[in-house]
């Protein structure tokens, strides 16, 4: 899957065009577990959002933006389970610290045995 590109907030694209690309960018990039574009697209989305007058948006302009926040909710979703995901290993990698260093240790002292 290509890694998502943000789109430049200055090319003149219509509002419903730019509602599909940033919500296909959104998936793709949490599918791909690109975080750091997602953190880009996320931050370009709030920027893009801040300047849309929800008052003057048609039907089809509002129903992107719908899909868009139903996608937008899922990659929320998928980032807590990512991160309770990484907060499971972390934890685990922790209770295991202390034999990983009686293992080393017990390698350290076989070498000095050799010596």
């Amino acid at each position: 899957m290509p890694i998502p590109i943000p789109v430049p907030t200055t090319q003149a694209v219509p509002v419903t065009g730019r509602l599909v690309s940033l919500a296909e960018r959104l998936r793709e990039a949490a599918a791909a577990g690109h975080w750091a574009a997602l953190a880009s697209i996320d931050a370009e989305l709030a920027q893009f959002l801040g300047r849309l007058d929800g008052q003057r948006l048609d039907l089809t302009e509002r129903r992107a933006l719908k899909h868009l926040q139903a996608v937008h909710q899922q990659v929320r979703s998928d980032c807590a389970h990512e991160l309770e995901h990484v907060r499971q290993t972390l934890a685990q990698m922790q209770q295991q610290r202390g034999g990983w260093s009686a293992y080393a240790e017990s390698q350290d002292w076989g070498m000095e045995t050799k010596a």
